[in-house]
């Protein structure tokens, strides 16, 4: 079941835009677009086409739902495994996330780490920020020592509250 996320308003080729992204049910990100005069009229398109998405097939209306941030390091033979460039992104679905971008990659991907986040879109939006120093492209970084902790702190993380939550249920059996 696909995703609402945010609308907002942005400039593009010097004219004002509402814009409304999602994932669909394809687990692609998807955008909606509508030309704006001023930022009043742009506020009010991103609520309409929010309220349009819900009779669309395959998209929810807005809910805080559970994803992951996931990184994956790409393994490209002539460089060194530290120096393979990494990607953050998220999904729903990790493994078919993974299995979309293997197909448009030149070289394999490696899952490094992944973690369970209710605003998944948002954290994303937030490392991306925070390490944008280190991008190569789009998605994709540098593989610096402090992206690299924050990989292996969260997922050590979220390993540590999956078995906890093991516990706690095999406690009630």
């Amino acid at each position: 079941m696909g995703r609402l996320r945010t609308g907002d308003i942005v400039t593009r080729n010097g004219h004002l835009h509402a814009r409304v992204t999602y994932m669909g049910d394809d687990g692609k990100r998807h955008a909606l677009w509508r030309a704006a005069k001023n930022r009043t009229e742009a506020k009010r398109l991103c609520r309409q086409l929010i309220r349009e998405m819900g009779d669309i097939p395959g998209v929810m209306k807005a809910r805080s739902g559970r994803g992951y941030i996931y990184a994956l390091r790409m393994s490209i033979p002539e460089l060194p495994v530290e120096a393979c460039p990494i990607k953050i992104g998220y999904s729903c679905d990790v493994a078919s996330r993974t299995r979309d971008l293997a197909v448009g990659s030149p070289y394999p991907t490696v899952i490094i780490g992944k973690w369970a986040t209710s605003r998944y879109d948002r954290e994303e939006q937030r490392l991306h920020s925070q390490f944008a120093a280190h991008k190569l492209q789009g998605e994709w970084f540098q593989p610096a020592p402090e992206i690299l902790d924050l990989i292996n702190r969260k997922t050590q993380d979220y390993h540590a509250q999956i078995e906890k939550e093991v516990k706690e249920v095999s406690a009630l059996v």
